[in-house]
């Protein structure tokens, strides 16, 4: 593992697992600092919202399907990454939806701007290769609100295959 990649996950664990901490500042990442699960300000909550992208949204069979071919078919196969932007307590606290379904807090999509990183930074930074504009990228949180601003925020980027689980972890765990 690179140095620069191993800051990056520093970075990442950083921010979500230790809210305490006001920022983490390492070398070549952008500085970021922690703001709890939904706490969403104003500004950022308009130019979500002023997103004009087509957003398909799904149930809890309907993302078992898409689970399935994924994990069944791997990324490349189904044309789908599947993130989960919870944070990493909130994954530990019930486990992730399939195991091949990354975690990338909505905090960090917002605050880092990482779907307009380059590829290789977007690695590095976090931890999975960058979704292509062909690819569809499926967003899941615990309830369908963050995962809808994560699409905003792809969207913005120039992505336009973009799926939101609105049932979220609460309704595939059963919470």
């Amino acid at each position: 593992m690179s140095v620069k990649r191993l800051f990056a996950r520093i970075a990442l664990v950083s921010l979500v697992s230790r809210p305490s901490v006001g920022a983490f500042v390492a070398p070549g990442i952008p500085r970021f600092t922690y703001r709890a699960p939904l706490q969403i300000n104003h500004q950022v909550r308009r130019m979500a919202a002023s997103s004009t992208a087509d957003i398909k949204h799904v149930g809890k069979e309907e993302m078992r399907k898409i689970l399935d071919e994924y994990e069944e078919n791997g990324r490349e196969a189904s044309g789908c990454v599947v993130i989960d932007v919870r944070t990493e307590d909130e994954v530990y606290s019930t486990g992730k939806l399939s195991p091949s379904v990354h975690t990338l807090p909505v905090q960090v999509i917002m605050q880092a701007n990482v779907f307009q990183m380059d590829p290789d930074d977007f690695e590095d930074y976090c931890g999975f290769a960058k979704p292509t504009v062909d690819e569809t990228i499926v967003f899941s949180c615990a309830a369908g609100v963050r995962s809808v601003y994560a699409c905003q925020f792809a969207a913005k980027a120039g992505y336009s295959n973009l799926v939101n689980y609105a049932g979220g972890s609460h309704e595939w765990f059963g919470n």
